[in-house]
C-alpha cells in the first residue's frame, strides 16, 4: 500500500500511462518496456529473433545497444502474455519489484533480530529512498530488482558455507547481474571484497572461499545473457562514439556528491542518525550476549554499506570545488570496460539495501533497552509504534524538510508522483499500418543527423502494436549507419531521398507527425497528402495531424 501511495496515481493509471518524474522517463522508461515485449515474443515464438530487436533497421542485434534488461521478464512477462499491454507490464513490474525486496528486507531483519518492527524500521528506509522514486528506477524500472540482494546479504552473513549454499548464492548472483550491467558491478564488487577480506581471515577463509566461488559460478551462470553486447561490440569497433551521451565518468562532486542527485546512498537523514546511535550501543554493550548471526549481520551490512561508498567512486573528484586526485584514478587506463560506466554513483545501489538492514538492526538495537521491562504485548505494540513514528518522520523530511534536488524537474516530492500517457498507436491508423509487414520510419527523428529522443523512442513503442521493424532508433548507442539513414529521413518527402533510403532500408511506410514539424516541412508534407505526384508514395491513412503514407510499390529501391 505504501508503494501505491508513493506514487499515485500511477496506480489508477497502470494500463495506459508510464512515470514522468524526470525528463529521461520520456525515452527510457518506454525503452526498457519495448526491450522486455520484443523479449517476451521472442521467447514464446522465434527465439532466433531475440537479439534482432526490431530497431535501427536494418541493422541487426537491435537489442544490444543498450541494457536489455532481461532479469525483469520473470515480471514483465506473465503480464504482457495476459494482456498483451507493455504499459501494464512495465508499471506492474516496477511496483511488484518495490514490494518484492521491501517484503525482502523485512524479512530479513526478522529473521536477525525477531522483530517484525525492526523489519518495518528497515523496510521504511527504502520505501523513502528520493533515488527508488524519483530519480533512476522509474525511468530504469529494471533497476528496481533488488530483492535478491537481502538474500544474498543473509546467506553471506552465515557461518560454515556448503555447496548448497554456493549454489543458491550462485543462483542469487546471476539472476541480479542480468537484471543490469550496474547493477552487477554493484553486487558483484562489495561482495568479492567481502570474500577477499574473509579469506585473509584465518577463522573465516572457508566462508571467504565459498562466497568467492558463488560469485564465480554467478558470473559464468551470467554471462549467456550477455553474449550479444560482444558481438554488437565486434561489429561497431567505434560503438563508444556512437552515442549522444558522454561516455566516462563525470567528477564526483565531494563531500555531498552521495548525498545528491542520483546517488541510491542517499538515505533520509533520521536513517543515518539511528544507525549511528544504534552502532554506538553496539559498540558499548557486551556483544558477546547476541548470537554470532545477529553480531555477523551487523558487521557484514555496516561493511556492504561502506562498500557501496567505495565502488560508487568516480576517477575524477571535486572537494569544495577543487580537484584531487583519488587512488582509483587508474580504472579507466588499466580497465577500459569500466569507461562505459557512464554514472559510477549509481553503482551504489546493493548499498541501499545494506543501509536499510542497517536501519533495521539499529532499531531493534536502539530499542531494546527502552522495552526491556514491558511487556511481551505491550513491546510488541510500542516497538511497532516507533516504527511507525520512523517512517512517518522519514516521509516528512522527503516532502517537507528537504527540497528535492533542482535536477528533478517533475514530481518530486511524495504524495505527487507525475506520470503520462504512454505513447501508443492511434486505433484509427492501425489498419493502415496493418497492410504490410515492411520496416517503417516515423517523421521527424533527427536534425542534422543527430536523432530526437522522445520521437525515436515514440516510434519504437508503436512498434510493439503494429509489429512491424522500424527504422527510428533510440538506445545508449546506435549502429554506425544510423545518423546517415536520419539524414536522408530529414530530406523527406524529396524523391531522391526516398529512393535511396528504400534502397538502404526496403522503406515501405511513413507515418508523418505535422505538430511536430518545421512549417516548412509541414507545407511540404501537406502538399503530398493533398494529391502531389511525383513523389513516390501516397497517402492511405490520416488522424489530425498524423499522416500515414505508403511508399508505391513500383518505385525503385522498394523491392530489393
Amino acid at each position: 500500500m505504501a508503494a501505491l501511495w508513493i506514487t499515485w496515481p500511477l496506480g489508477a493509471n497502470l494500463p495506459t500511462h508510464l512515470p514522468a518524474v524526470q525528463a529521461a522517463c520520456r525515452f527510457d522508461a518506454p525503452l526498457i518496456a519495448w526491450s522486455l515485449a520484443h523479449q517476451t515474443s521472442s521467447l514464446s515464438s522465434d527465439w532466433s529473433a531475440l537479439p534482432h530487436a526490431p530497431a535501427f533497421h536494418p541493422s541487426k542485434f537491435g537489442l544490444f545497444y543498450g541494457e536489455a534488461a532481461f532479469g525483469a521478464l520473470p515480471l514483465f512477462a506473465p503480464v504482457f502474455l495476459l494482456t498483451g499491454n507493455p504499459t501494464l507490464a512495465s508499471n506492474v513490474m516496477f511496483l511488484a519489484a518495490v514490494v518484492l525486496t521491501t517484503l525482502s528486507i523485512h524479512l530479513v531483519v526478522r529473521r536477525w533480530t525477531g522483530s517484525d518492527a525492526a523489519g518495518l524500521a528497515g523496510s521504511a528506509v527504502f520505501l523513502t529512498s528520493r533515488w527508488l522514486f524519483f530519480e533512476w528506477p522509474p525511468c530504469n524500472p529494471n533497476y528496481a530488482i533488488l530483492f535478491y540482494v537481502p538474500w544474498i546479504i543473509a546467506i553471506a552473513v552465515e557461518r560454515g558455507l556448503g555447496r548448497w549454499s554456493v549454489a543458491v548464492l550462485a543462483a542469487l548472483f546471476a539472476g541480479q547481474a542480468i537484471a543490469s550491467s550496474y547493477l552487477a558491478v554493484s553486487v558483484f564488487v562489495p561482495f568479492g571484497l567481502l570474500g577477499l577480506f574473509r579469506v585473509l581471515r584465518p577463522g573465516r577463509r572457508k566462508d571467504g572461499g565459498a562466497l568467492l566461488a558463488a560469485l564465480v559460478l554467478g558470473g559464468l551462470l551470467a554471462m549467456p545473457w550477455f553474449w550479444g553486447y560482444v558481438i554488437t561490440r565486434a561489429h561497431n569497433p567505434e560503438i563508444l562514439d556512437q552515442t549522444l551521451w558522454v561516455v566516462g565518468a563525470p567528477p564526483l562532486r565531494l563531500p555531498w556528491a552521495w548525498l545528491g542527485y542520483l546517488s541510491p546512498l542517499a538515505l533520509p537523514w533520521s536513517a543515518f542518525a539511528l544507525v549511528g546511535v544504534g552502532w554506538g550501543i553496539h559498540l558499548v554493550s557486551d556483544r558477546s550476549l547476541l548470537r554470532p548471526s545477529l553480531r555477523d549481520a551487523w558487521a557484514v551490512t555496516a561493511f556492504l554499506f561502506l562498500a557501496g561508498f567505495v565502488v560508487s567512486v568516480s576517477p575524477r573528484a571535486f572537494w569544495l570545488g577543487e580537484p584531487v586526485e583519488l587512488p582509483n584514478a587508474w580504472l579507466p587506463d588499466w580497465l577500459p570496460l569500466y569507461r562505459t560506466l557512464r554514472t559510477p554513483i549509481r553503482l551504489g545501489a546493493s548499498g541501499l539495501i545494506a543501509g536499510s538492514l542497517l536501519v533495521g538492526l539499529a532499531f531493534d538495537r536502539c530499542a531494546r533497552p527502552l522495552l526491556a521491562r514491558a511487556t511481551p504485548r505491550a513491546t510488541a505494540l510500542i516497538a511497532l509504534a516507533l516504527a511507525l513514528a520512523l517512517f512517518g518522520s522519514m516521509v516528512w523530511e522527503r516532502r517537507v524538510a528537504v527540497r528535492p534536488t533542482p535536477r528533478v524537474r517533475f514530481g518530486a516530492s511524495f504524495g505527487a508522483f507525475a506520470i503520462r500517457p504512454a505513447p501508443v498507436l492511434r486505433e484509427s491508423l492501425k489498419p493502415a499500418l496493418a497492410q504490410r509487414r515492411g520496416p517503417v520510419l516515423e517523421v521527424p527523428a533527427s536534425k542534422g543527423g543527430v536523432p530526437f529522443l522522445s520521437e525515436n523512442m515514440d516510434a519504437m513503442y508503436r512498434s510493439i502494436d503494429h509489429g512491424r521493424p522500424v527504422v527510428n532508433g533510440y538506445h545508449g548507442y546506435w549502429p554506425a549507419a544510423f545518423p546517415g539513414r536520419l539524414r536522408l529521413a530529414e530530406a523527406l518527402p524529396d524523391g531522391e531521398a526516398l529512393a535511396r533510403l528504400r534502397e538502404q532500408t526496403g522503406l515501405e511506410t511513413i507515418v508523418v507527425d505535422l505538430a511536430r514539424l518545421s512549417p516548412g516541412d509541414r507545407t511540404r508534407w501537406l502538399a503530398l497528402a493533398n494529391g502531389a505526384k511525383g513523389r513516390g508514395m501516397h497517402l492511405i491513412a490520416r488522424d489530425g495531424d498524423v499522416l500515414v503514407f505508403e511508399v508505391d510499390e513500383s518505385s525503385p529501391g522498394l523491392r530489393r
